[in-house]
C-alpha cells in the first residue's frame, strides 16, 4: 500500500536510486526547488511505516502541444493546452511491482480533477525509451508522428480509462 503525496523537505531524496542517474540526479536537486518555484510538482509514494523513504515519484506542469501534422484528423494545428508527465520513475528496489502504475494513473487522475477547472485537452508523456513506450502506447497513449517516444492521450479518453479501472 502506498501513499502519493506532494514532495516537501521531509522526504528523503538521497536515498532514492531509480537506476537512471538523470532522474535521481533532478529528484535531489531541482524537484523540490521546482515544486517551490511553481515550475512543477513532483509526487511521491511512500509507504505508510516509512514515511520519508521514497518509492517512486511523478511530476507533472503545465505544457501545450502543438501538431504540425496531427496523427489524427481532428486534432487543429494550434497550440492545444496539456498537463506534462514529465518525470516518473520507482526505486529499484520496488520496480516492476506495479507502481509504476499507480502512479501513471495518479498522475492521469490529477490531470483530469485539474481539467475540470482549467481547459486541458490532453496529457503528454516521453517515453525513455522503446520499452516505456510500449507501455504508454498499452495504456493508452498515442506516439506523435515526428517523435514515437513523445506521446500523448486525450482528456477523454483519460477520463475513460479512469472509470475503467475503477470498477
Amino acid at each position: 500500500m502506498y501513499i502519493v503525496e506532494l514532495l516537501s523537505g521531509d522526504h528523503d531524496t538521497s536515498s532514492f536510486d531509480c537506476g537512471d542517474e538523470k532522474k535521481n540526479f533532478f529528484l535531489t536537486k531541482f524537484a523540490l526547488q521546482n515544486t517551490k518555484g511553481g515550475l512543477g510538482r513532483t509526487y511521491v509514494a511512500i509507504e505508510p511505516d516509512e514515511p520519508k523513504k521514497i518509492c517512486g515519484y511523478y511530476t507533472v506542469s503545465s505544457s501545450s502541444v502543438r501538431f504540425e501534422e496531427p496523427p489524427v484528423s481532428h486534432l487543429p494545428r494550434y497550440p492545444l493546452p496539456s498537463i506534462l508527465i514529465g518525470k516518473l520513475a520507482t526505486d529499484v528496489r520496488v520496480q516492476n511491482q506495479g507502481l509504476g502504475t499507480i502512479l501513471l494513473f495518479d498522475a492521469l487522475a490529477r490531470a483530469a480533477r485539474v481539467a475540470e477547472e482549467i481547459g486541458i485537452f490532453l496529457v503528454e508523456i516521453q517515453a525513455v525509451n522503446e520499452k516505456a513506450r510500449a507501455i504508454y502506447e498499452k495504456r493508452g497513449f498515442t506516439s506523435m508522428n515526428d517523435d514515437p517516444l513523445k506521446m500523448f492521450m486525450n482528456l477523454k479518453k483519460v477520463r475513460r480509462l479512469l472509470t475503467e479501472s475503477n470498477r
